[in-house]
């Protein structure tokens, strides 16, 4: 069982990690078909097993600890007494009011399901206790308000209807100033330098941007013009997809203390600059060609965009044409970020020629990047909000206005839906900013619903199931033009994984797939499952001489796509072999590296009495939840026979920590989340 943490570590590595259904929840293998027409049969579990009579049942053993040990680490306390998250409440406790006991917040509202039975009365299974569109946490953390009453002024409209106004945290940018809007408006915003690769070649005094999920909030903002000494700087936010800048109407620039103040609604990019040199890239009204997109030699500059010029011989006949920027990783290895655009129409004038430009692909340059949750789990593993209950068919917890879907269409509170409609999986708020989703998006340039995705499915149901889930949710991205035609990556935690690798090597889609990533996946099933797909026994995942073998769904071929394997092991310094150069952290094998060759590695590193371990205790080294031989996409279990074919692997990462080895806690390893970053830019490759 995994080894104690202090609840001060726990409560904020764990806060966003795998979320339980409520007790009363049916857990079965839901009816699917693969490719090939084999039917998935329902396979009830019976919830009043209780194999080790240690009063924990089998299912709700699942993912803590062994269903036939009644004391799975053997330290004299019941799996029962035990208190796996760390939260103040026994695992028999969550059990019988059904949190996770797996995280100790279990609805994500930044409160500990301790505090919320034991101090504040609130229930540690919904987000929203009272149903006023604020979290538990945000009333009581940021406004003070009593997260049991819905309407505490009696003024007949929600708490979470009145406008309220947020300060801008401190960063690094120097910008001030507040957001308001309904809502959880304290976990909607994010400051950072923008992202769009066409901005940077902009004469700007300053490029910013101010990402909100929520398009309806209004910004009150200062803005430092850094050390221009021009008095004629204005601020300019950049039209998405649309290549041109357009002013902000409510603006006022004070030469003295070098800022501007400015209104608006709804986030974005930005860009302070000179008018007179905005001015310049405008075109004229005199033109002795204007009309579609015709080739030219020289240079053409973008309407509306200052800096930025395109060689005519730089355009591709189809009128596209690429801005590009090159990132580093820490190691030196480099890649180009590429945004693509087309031409829209063209002018050729008395000041130059013009064109204008429509984005084709993401602005950033990345490739959108989807995030797959794992086990008993939904989009808050991964640090993320929606608005919509998971389980075999989502709901929508509240009402859900238009501005918090991509097609703008409106759901009643309660109203159902289908894991491949997009707006179930609009991402709507930051449930734990330290978790890897917001880092990648503050830290590592994505942007949240417009090329960074969360995928929601039934944790509990089949992974075939979730998979066609995908593959219908990726294909009405591209569809509904949220993302461009053309590939994608993946980033699957636990059994995120195989719903991901599921989806790449047995459903035909009009995306491919460029990179899988992989975060404590068992890749060929885990010691702790009992049941289900996660469990060798029962699962139909793998080939094995069962009699229902044709259901077998695993073809480790992938001819389009880069597997990148991560796995995380609960292991000290005095874990190691002392003679190893590498004490721990994270470190990546050589591409295609053999699997003996690395299993070899990684036992090598361990110790026993001053000696290497014995093969069948380093198969059994694991994260808490997922051996290293399955996490690394091989089949090393004494259990078995080993004749599984191993997974065609880029490369794979072993990260060793006495606290970040845990399974859920690796998300919020900094250089695990650094090396993500890489592989999804193309680093690895």
């Amino acid at each position: 069982m995994k080894k104690k943490m202090p609840y001060a570590v726990l409560s904020t590595t764990l806060a966003a990690a795998l979320l339980l259904g409520t007790a009363g929840q049916n857990v079965a293998l839901a009816d699917d078909h693969d490719h090939a027409g084999h039917q998935h049969e329902e396979v009830e579990i019976d919830r009043n097993l209780d194999t080790d009579g240690d009063g924990l049942k089998d299912w709700f053993e699942q993912s803590i600890s062994h269903s036939y040990k009644a004391d799975t680490d053997s330290d004299g306390t019941t799996d029962a007494d035990e208190d796996y998250d760390g939260d103040g409440l026994s695992n028999y406790v969550e059990q019988m009011g059904g949190t996770n006991p797996n995280t100790a917040d279990t609805d994500g509202d930044t409160l500990s399901d301790y505090e919320e039975v034991h101090k504040f009365k609130t229930s540690p299974l919904i987000y929203d206790t009272d149903g006023d569109n604020l979290s538990d946490g945000t009333e009581i953390l940021k406004y003070n308000l009593d997260p049991n009453t819905a309407d505490q002024d009696g003024d007949g409209v929600l708490d979470g209807m009145v406008a309220r106004s947020y300060t801008i945290p401190a960063n690094d940018l120097g910008i001030t100033g507040t957001l308001t809007g309904t809502g959880d408006i304290p976990f909607k915003l994010t400051v950072r330098q923008s992202p769009v690769l066409i901005l940077k070649n902009a004469p700007a005094a300053n490029t910013f941007s101010l990402e909100s999920l929520d398009p309806d909030a209004t910004f009150k903002v200062t803005v430092p013009t850094g050390s221009s000494d021009k008095n004629d700087l204005r601020l300019y936010r950049y039209q998405t997809k649309n290549a041109t800048l357009e002013e902000v109407q409510t603006q006022h620039h004070d030469p003295k203390t070098g800022t501007i103040s400015a209104e608006f609604t709804g986030g974005g990019s930005f860009v302070v600059m000179s008018q007179s040199e905005y001015k310049k890239s405008l075109r004229s009204d005199k033109a002795s060609y204007k009309g579609k997109f015709k080739e030219f030699k020289g240079k053409a500059k973008i309407h509306g965009m200052p800096g930025v010029e395109v060689d005519g011989a730089a355009i591709k006949a189809d009128g596209t044409f690429d801005i590009e920027r090159k990132v580093k990783a820490s190691d030196g290895a480099e890649q180009t970020l590429k945004a693509t655009y087309k031409v829209g129409d063209m002018q050729v004038g008395d000041n130059g020629t013009f064109l204008s430009a429509t984005a084709i692909t993401t602005e950033s340059g990345l490739q959108p990047t989807i995030l797959i949750h794992g086990l008993n789990s939904n989009s808050q593993a991964f640090g993320f909000n929606n608005k919509w209950k998971n389980g075999a068919s989502p709901s929508a917890e509240t009402a859900i206005s238009s501005t918090q879907t991509f097609t703008k269409v409106s759901y009643a509170s309660g109203a159902t839906s289908t894991y491949g409609n997009v707006d179930v999986h609009f991402i709507t708020s930051v449930s734990d900013s330290a978790e890897l989703g917001p880092i990648l998006d503050t830290n590592k340039g994505y942007t949240p619903n417009v090329d960074l995705f969360i995928y929601e499915y039934d944790a509990n149901g089949h992974v075939g199931t979730a998979a066609n889930g995908l593959k219908s949710f990726i294909t009405n991205l591209t569809s509904k033009a949220i993302i461009p035609a053309g590939t994608v990556n993946l980033v699957g935690h636990s059994k995120g994984g195989l719903v991901s690798r599921y989806y790449i090597e047995n459903l035909s889609g009009s995306s491919k797939v460029a990179r899988l990533v992989t975060l404590g996946t068992p890749h060929f099933g885990s010691d702790w499952a009992t049941f289900g797909d996660l469990d060798r026994d029962d699962s139909r995942l793998w080939l094995t001489t069962k009699s229902d073998a044709s259901c077998a769904t695993f073809t480790n071929s992938h001819p389009y796509t880069k597997y990148y394997l991560f796995g995380g092991f609960t292991a000290s310094a005095g874990d190691l072999n002392a003679t190893s150069p590498i004490q721990r952290g994270l470190w990546s094998g050589v591409a295609h590296l053999p699997t003996s060759n690395y299993d070899t590695d990684v036992r090598n590193r361990f110790k026993n009495a001053g000696n290497e371990i014995s093969w069948a205790s380093y198969a059994d080294v694991e994260d808490g939840w997922v051996n290293i031989d399955s996490a690394m996409g091989s089949d090393r279990e004494p259990d078995y026979d080993g004749t599984l074919t191993t997974l065609t692997v880029r490369e794979r990462f072993y990260l060793f920590h006495e606290t970040y080895g845990d399974h859920s806690a690796m998300r919020k390893y900094a250089p695990l989340q650094n090396m993500v970053d890489n592989v999804l830019k193309g680093l690895r490759d």
